[in-house]
């Protein structure tokens, strides 16, 4: 992940929330963001896992091709901006010690 990439899922991130999402969407965002679906999770909805400090599992409804809710997308739109904010963190200290 470098700046420039980061720079682009946030403007894609922005773009999301003044539009309607599909759950297909978001995931596609979880995955640039370097999350990874948990196969054979407890609930009916996919999981995205990450290894970034700091950030949670995250689960985003399925809507059967249907839009999702104001409120369910802007909770899953937060939290993808949290992983946005990890990254920077990360690459900050990446050019801070080299």
């Amino acid at each position: 992940m470098d700046e420039k990439k980061l720079a682009r899922i946030r403007d894609d991130i922005a773009a999301a929330r003044r539009k309607p999402q599909t759950q297909g969407d978001l995931a596609v965002l979880a995955s640039r963001l370097g999350r990874t679906h948990r196969k054979g999770g407890k609930g009916k909805h996919q999981t995205w896992v990450t290894s970034l400090p700091g950030c949670y599992p995250l689960s985003i409804p399925d809507g059967k091709r249907r839009d999702l809710k104001p409120g369910t997308k802007k909770r899953v739109l937060d939290q993808l901006e949290g992983d946005v904010e990890a990254w920077e963190m990360i690459l900050q200290e990446q050019a801070n010690g080299a």
